[in-house]
């Protein structure tokens, strides 16, 4: 039986930030922010922030759990964690991608935490086992509640960026237009990785930084000893609570304007795209298709379809689809259901990661996969790990990945740029200035 220790904060900045001081002692860490202390984003939200500190017990991809059906065996408590991208060839089918996997995250890797803290207003629940050594506890305690930041020398370089050039980007998308204009494929997710090697940069401080100038409702700062995840998502992949199953893609962006006429010229002129609602609703009705395996008869719906949402840099369309899960499902038959998920695929789902992972020149590892939480109840929720900095502090590789979806309409040029929109904040982020793409080459 989990203890239970309750305390009221003053500062949300300050709270995350003591947050990830702790990150920094600890091999294990996720913090799920939804960035309650910038905007309120969406319904459906259980906390503000839910973060697990330390590991006490680990389950990742082996010969020992090769899928997530143990996940009903252990969880008599709280569980957080990953499913990479490349777990769908658990779920949908081998495809091929030969690429290296630089970061290093595994298919799957979930943890029962030391500490798990809960945050919902300024209330904070702190949760630990009657076992946890009391120095341990006390630490924590003393940390989460100073109101004294550690004050860090900044030390920053300029990072060169690789990606991929302008004409080869539109020669891949010429390809993928022929499969389209072929049948065997009608929308695709199409990602390029803009990377560095060799790349020095402080996880720690850059969350900090990234909840400031490009809040969003699915962030989370990840660690997993060597391995890093910094994001910003603003996608919800899918939660359950009780009986009710919700997810909500995004398909559909456009860059905001400073002046507030343009920009909400920007939005209405999104809102009446036909070619980015044709693929928001063509996932949509994908989302819908997969939920029919796990759901209650005639429950599925849409509850919102096309709604226009504004995030910092961007304007997104986001659907929401809703249903109620049938007795005795299980997370793995849940997860086998909808995993990847549609707005990372295409349609049909299978030939779209297969045409993906051939044309990429990368490998997804936890880009398009997803992070999130597990109760001892079964709920859970997950984001879409998209608008991510992610990077191995030992081998110093960088990885920030973009994407767009391809169909017969997609204008090569445009969607060339608005994976560079979806980049321009985290490079800037990094670099401390405005990014220079050379896009003409």
């Amino acid at each position: 039986m989990q203890k239970v220790i309750k305390f009221n904060i003053d500062q949300i900045y300050t709270f995350r930030a003591k947050l990830i001081e702790l990150a920094e002692k600890y091999e294990t860490f996720l913090l799920l922010d939804s960035c309650p202390d910038k905007k309120n984003f969406f319904p459906f939200g259980r906390f503000d922030m839910l973060a697990g500190i330390g590991s006490v017990e680990d389950y990742s991809h082996s010969a020992q759990y090769s899928d997530l059906s143990f996940i009903e065996s252990i969880n008599k408590n709280w569980i957080l964690g990953h499913i990479s991208y490349n777990y769908k060839n658990q779920t949908i089918g081998y495809t091929i991608n030969d690429n290296i996997n630089h970061i290093g995250f595994q298919n799957f890797y979930f943890f029962k935490p030391r500490f798990l803290i809960k945050l919902c207003g300024r209330e904070v629940e702190l949760q630990y086992s009657p076992e946890t050594e009391i120095n341990q506890l006390k630490y924590v305690i003393d940390t989460l509640t100073s109101i004294t930041l550690i004050k860090k020398k900044e030390t920053y370089s300029h990072i060169e960026i690789d990606f991929i050039k302008k004409s080869e980007y539109i020669n891949v998308i010429h390809q993928l237009q022929k499969h389209i204009a072929r049948g065997n494929v009608y929308e695709l997710n199409y990602c390029i990785d803009f990377h560095a090697t060799n790349a020095c940069i402080d996880p720690y401080n850059l969350y900090l930084e990234l909840t400031q100038i490009s809040p969003a409702p699915f962030s989370a700062f990840y660690k997993q000893k060597d391995k890093f995840c910094i994001s910003a998502s603003p996608e919800r992949f899918i939660q359950k609570n009780g009986k009710k199953i919700i997810s909500q893609p995004i398909k559909g962006t456009a860059a905001r304007a400073d002046n507030p006429t343009k920009d909400g010229e920007i939005k209405e002129e999104l809102l009446a795209n036909d070619k980015e609602r044709a693929e928001n609703i063509m996932i949509t009705d994908l989302v819908r298709n997969d939920m029919a395996v796990f759901a209650e008869k005639k429950s599925v719906k849409v509850d919102e379809l096309c709604q226009c949402y504004s995030f910092e840099h961007v304007h997104q369309l986001i659907s929401t689809i809703s249903c109620n899960v049938k007795d005795e499902t299980s997370f793995n038959d849940i997860i086998n259901a909808v995993f990847p998920m549609g707005s990372m695929t295409g349609a049909p789902k299978f030939n779209a990661v297969k045409y993906s992972d051939e044309f990429e020149a990368f490998n997804r590892g936890l880009y398009s996969g997803a992070i999130g939480y597990i109760d001892p109840d079964m709920n859970f929720d997950f984001n879409v790990v998209i608008r991510s900095i992610l990077y191995n502090s030992t081998n110093k590789h960088l990885s920030i990945p973009a994407g767009s979806g391809i169909t017969a309409q997609s204008i090569p040029e445009n969607e060339y740029d608005e994976c560079i929109t979806k980049v321009k904040a985290l490079i800037n982020l990094i670099n401390k200035q405005e990014p220079q793409f050379n896009s003409g080459q």
